[in-house]
């Protein structure tokens, strides 16, 4: 399970152009429903995401890229992955 924050930023040239990157900022809960372990986490993560740049598409996968902290573990993540965007 995952909260985060995204946000888009516009062309300053053009009239409701968004550019082609994300920046956001939330929570991940790790193991959020294994109740019969220890493993359970929660972290803070930094993410950054590359969308194409067509404006007319319903379905896109943009790139994620991120690093993130967890609390209970005490350690450092990296996150990389791509994602799913549809337009209805």
């Amino acid at each position: 399970m995952a909260m985060v924050a995204q946000f888009s930023f516009y062309h300053p040239d053009k009239i409701a152009k968004l550019r082609p990157y994300r920046v956001g900022a939330g929570f991940l809960a790790l193991d959020a429903f294994n109740f019969q372990s220890d493993k359970q986490d929660l972290a803070f993560v930094l993410l950054g995401s590359i969308y194409p740049s067509s404006r007319d598409r319903k379905l896109s996968f943009p790139l994620y890229v991120g690093c993130g902290f967890q609390f209970r573990a005490q350690k450092w993540m990296l996150l990389i992955g791509p994602g799913i965007s549809i337009k209805l």
